[in-house]
């Protein structure tokens, strides 16, 4: 399968201001992407990236702040970080683009 996945914000940098980026995938891939995927598609810190694949996955914002061992406050912060790298508004949103990318 290919996937086009929009790039917005400091990933368009990344990739020479490309607007897309065209991805292959395998049906029966993991759900979420490796984190290194994340970081450089989105330009996400480790951090970030982390918490990303983990809310992609399904579990909760306060689920992935226990698991990390950081407050909510830290992770409601690293959340919007996600945001503005990746222009999703919503934690749905934000669940589809990795989900797309996992794929």
């Amino acid at each position: 399968m290919i996937h086009v996945v929009p790039l917005v914000g400091p990933s368009r940098g990344l990739f020479a201001g490309a607007s897309t980026l065209l991805l292959g995938s395998v049906p029966g891939a993991p759900a979420a992407p490796a984190t290194a995927v994340l970081q450089a598609a989105y330009r996400l810190t480790p951090a970030e990236a982390r918490l990303a694949q983990a809310l992609s996955s399904g579990i909760s914002l306060a689920e992935a702040a226990s698991r990390f061992a950081i407050t909510a406050a830290t992770a409601r912060s690293q959340l919007k970080a996600i945001f503005a790298k990746t222009g999703a508004t919503r934690q749905s949103d934000l669940v589809r683009l990795v989900a797309g990318l996992a794929r």
